[in-house]
């Protein structure tokens, strides 16, 4: 079964991030079958017309009530006056829609998603101060505007290698959990993976106070794509910081009554299914 429900929202997520609907306005659908109409792409949102850097990081998560482990490969990308994370797969499939300028069929679309599935939901769009933080649970993509982000970080004489630079420690609490970060002065970007900032320099590894987190920078290079955008979401949910985290809990400790609950399936009720969950801010 929950092979099933996974192979179930993977279709239904590749599709409305491939896809917009063939609505009245479209009037009489393409002929041929459905995979071999043109692909329609979310429209992309500018965050920043020039990327400085691009930072490729190992990222591992460790859901010590299901002692699981998670890994996922995320890129970092540092503009003049924005940043953005996300999944490496979600840049590296984008890459290749851009060479093709995003003319491609439906087949072609769901062939190049299915070799490179993304295993990282979330992302962070770092504007100004405020960190924009989405991802999808179930099905529904929710975003929520963190305005907050402060580490009061205390500086340390320790050093290490991380990616072939020199890097600092430092350390802060930042909303329950403690983490000890390395940064880079030759790498002068007040950035990092994830809500990392307000260092004199990259942050290329970090790991939390349970070693539950780490992650750590693998390739440090110019970038490949010369401006940061992300998509545009027209089904979007936004909310609040405090109702994310709620909405999200409830998911994460009982993914059967929000499944249920959405219309979409029908699943046995039974105890009470619990998702992944490593989260990186307690408070």
């Amino acid at each position: 079964m929950k092979g099933i429900i996974i192979s179930f929202v993977i279709g239904i997520c590749s599709f409305f991030l491939s896809q917009s609907a063939w609505g009245q306005a479209v009037g009489k659908l393409p002929e041929g079958d459905f995979d071999s109409w043109p692909a329609r792409f979310h429209k992309k949102v500018l965050i920043d017309s020039i990327s400085r850097l691009e930072c490729i990081y190992d990222f591992t998560e460790i859901d010590t009530l299901l002692e699981r482990m998670s890994e996922h490969r995320l890129i970092l990308q540092v503009g003049e006056k924005a940043t953005f994370v996300q999944d490496y797969n979600s840049y590296f499939t984008d890459s290749i829609f851009r060479s093709r300028n995003y003319e491609l069929r439906n087949g072609e679309v769901f062939e190049i998603l299915g070799k490179n599935r993304r295993s990282y939901k979330a992302t962070f769009a770092r504007e100004g101060k405020i960190y924009y933080c989405n991802t999808y649970i179930w099905m529904d993509p929710m975003e929520y505007a963190d305005s907050t982000v402060h580490f009061n970080w205390q500086l340390h004489p320790d050093t290490l290698m991380v990616c072939g630079y020199l890097c600092h420690k430092a350390t802060a609490t930042f909303r329950g959990v403690d983490w000890t970060v390395w940064y880079a002065e030759d790498l002068p970007f007040d950035a990092g993976p994830w809500k990392f900032n307000g260092l004199p320099g990259l942050v290329l590894k970090a790991i939390d106070g349970t070693s539950t987190h780490l992650y750590e920078a693998i390739v440090v290079r110019k970038p490949h794509i010369p401006l940061i955008d992300r998509d545009r979401q027209a089904m979007l949910t936004k909310c609040t910081r405090e109702r994310f985290r709620e909405v999200l809990y409830n998911y994460v400790t009982n993914s059967t009554a929000v499944i249920n609950a959405s219309g979409l399936l029908e699943l046995p009720e039974t105890t009470p299914q619990r998702e992944f969950y490593s989260p990186q801010e307690l408070e």
